[in-house]
């Protein structure tokens, strides 16, 4: 029987004695108790053990670093909130006293949801192990939270485009680890591919991300990172919606190594590990890559040679290929999101307006894997008479559009909205599901097969779309998603509570309602299902069972019309709707269609 240690025992009593008053707070920032301490997801990997081959500080770098960003995310949250930045999380001063030991805190961080960190060192980092880390992050984090992932180990390049794979601990790794790694082809995908490892990074709805590896040659991992990692479509680069940070060597990674006052092991990680506040790279990164550099060179890592550290920003890797694509003549060229102002502050002379966009495919190209539908475009040709001639809406339709056209629409709004405008989105055809990435996608005119495309480069992610629409400026954006797995669009927030206004007993008018309501960030999805969902149905031919009944209830005579009150009418529909919340949603936050005046005398 394992010895109980009575140091932790008293911890955990301690820890539990002060957060049990303070349960009604617990998951505040999931139902909009903002503003809220962006969360902090960690997946650290150490491999000391490799048939053939061992490491001596891997596991113990892993473990290390972790702790570091525990620390340094307590030190920040701490701080934050003798600012006053989270009021929903004030109790939380009360714990970080003198008393309350580390180990205390980062319980009581774990216990506000507030940190999450997985540890999988040697036998633990199994691929199984390292994909089920990144599904069930995804499941929690969010675009405002902050995700690391580190790995400590040996990657290699395979194949004739030198493609860069990370080994995870296997129990009978054949061959064994030695000084050419061209028999390591055939077993390639039981290793971790970096173009993989993107696609799991990039379901991470987290704007804010970080990359960290001195495994292997840093100088082609990085450059297979970044080429995978790194947004490459220059129509969403133009829309910035994520800025990554890639931290690696110039060289091998090499470890036992110490600069003076560190202690021995990998010689980037003990150089990140004494720096100051490592989270300071989401806020100011070029000033941590400076400190970095220069104790880098302090410590002579480099051997004179060259810097031994090495980060790769994904807004410096943007700016450079908008640069490569403008080229060099720059008569009539002009990159989408530059024709506008990005500053989207509301004046005083603009007017609200309420815009809708409604996406629709049909048409499939003949692809065998998606056959081609028969209702979208009535349903959001429908939905957008309904919406134009009764509710007074500037709407545009996108019909049988391949990705990139689909992609430049949306952006368009982010270009042009401005806050207190009003966007809703409609979005029907075929979505699909893929479990080895764990993300559900929109499919598009121009998808290609899976067989074609395994890694799908020509499908819409709606994790990358998640994020594309919540940067837009308007605090008010509505999206309806009529595809299958429309559901997966957001698997972080919860379900919203259902606000039909049908028995408020309100004092004031419905206008002194709305008003109270505009400033208020409302991001709400409605889907028509989490699986598969018909095109058609027996009583309803001409339109899927779910516009259908968004449609008819559109054109009921109410005053105004809200996400709660549709999603009311979808009782019944053959599929189970999803109503929830995304982004920068924020409690009492809502959408108002509302009937334009002249038509409620008709």
């Amino acid at each position: 029987m394992k010895k109980i240690n009575i140091y932790h025992l008293c911890i955990f009593l301690l820890v539990l004695l002060e957060i049990i008053p303070k349960l009604s707070y617990c998951g505040a920032a999931r139902i909009g108790l903002g503003p809220f301490p962006p969360h902090l997801y960690i997946i650290s990997i150490g491999i000391n053990k490799y048939p053939g081959h061992s490491f001596a500080y891997s596991v113990s770098d892993s473990r290390l670093l972790t702790e570091k960003f525990q620390k340094d995310y307590l030190n920040y949250m701490y701080e934050s909130l003798r600012k006053g930045e989270f009021q929903a999380y004030n109790d939380l001063l009360t714990l970080k006293t003198d008393t309350l030991p580390f180990a205390g805190q980062i319980a009581v961080a774990k216990f506000y949801n507030l940190l999450d960190f997985r540890l999988l060192n040697d036998s633990s980092a199994t691929i199984s192990n390292i994909k089920k880390a990144f599904d069930e992050i995804s499941l929690k984090a969010g675009p405002e939270d902050y995700f690391i992932f580190y790995f400590a180990g040996i990657s290699v390049q395979l194949g004739e485009n030198h493609e860069t794979f990370l080994i995870p601990y296997m129990n009978d790794l054949k061959p064994e680890i030695s000084g050419s790694y061209i028999d390591w082809f055939p077993i390639a995908n039981t290793l971790l591919s970096v173009k993989l490892l993107s696609k799991w990074m990039d379901q991470i709805q987290c704007k804010k991300q970080v990359l960290i590896s001195e495994a292997g040659n840093g100088e082609e991992f990085s450059t297979n990172l970044a080429v995978n990692l790194f947004e490459k479509n220059p129509i969403l680069q133009s829309s910035g919606i994520r800025n990554r940070i890639i931290i690696t060597t110039n060289g091998y990674g090499r470890e036992g190594e110490p600069c003076e006052g560190t202690e021995s092991g990998g010689a980037l990680t003990n150089l990140l590990c004494h720096s100051s506040n490592i989270l300071q790279f989401f806020d100011d990164p070029k000033a941590y890559e400076f400190e970095i550099t220069k104790k880098d060179i302090q410590c002579n890592i480099g051997h004179l040679q060259n810097i031994y550290s090495k980060f790769i920003f994904e807004e410096d890797f943007r700016k450079l290929q908008q640069k490569l694509a403008s080229g060099n003549s720059m008569r009539g060229n002009k990159l989408i999101g530059d024709e506008h102002n990005n500053d989207k502050t509301t004046t005083v002379s603009h007017k609200p307006k309420n815009y809708a966009l409604l996406i629709a495919t049909n048409d499939y190209n003949n692809n065998p894997d998606w056959q081609d539908l028969k209702n979208p475009v009535n349903d959001a040709k429908a939905i957008s008479e309904i919406l134009k001639q009764q509710f007074g809406y500037e709407t545009k339709t996108v019909i049988n559009q391949n990705r990139d056209s689909i992609y430049t629409s949306i952006i368009k709004y982010k270009n042009t909205l401005m806050a207190e405008d009003n966007l809703l989105i409609f979005i029907a055809g075929h979505g699909y599901y893929a479990k080895d990435f764990g993300a559900g996608n929109i499919v598009a005119r121009d998808s290609k097969t899976i067989a074609e495309d395994p890694y799908l480069d020509t499908y819409i992610p709606l994790a990358k779309l998640n994020v594309l629409l919540d940067i837009i400026p308007s605090k008010h954006i509505f999206l309806v998603l009529d595809i299958c797995f429309g559901g997966s669009f957001d698997l972080v927030s919860p379900d919203l509570a259902l606000e039909k206004y049908d028995l408020t007993k309100a004092d004031v008018p419905i206008d002194t309602i709305i008003a109270r309501k505009k400033d208020k960030y409302c991001r709400i999805f409605l889907a028509s299902g989490t699986g598969n969902v018909p095109d058609y149905w027996s009583n309803s031919l001409d339109h899927s069972p779910f516009a259908q009944k968004i449609i008819r209830t559109l054109k009921e005579n109410n005053i105004f019309f809200t996400p709660g009150i549709l999603y009311s009418s979808l009782e019944g529909n053959i599929t189970e709707p999803k109503f929830k919340s995304f982004g920068r949603h924020e409690a009492h936050g809502d959408f108002f269609i509302i009937r334009v005046k002249q038509d409620l005398h008709q």
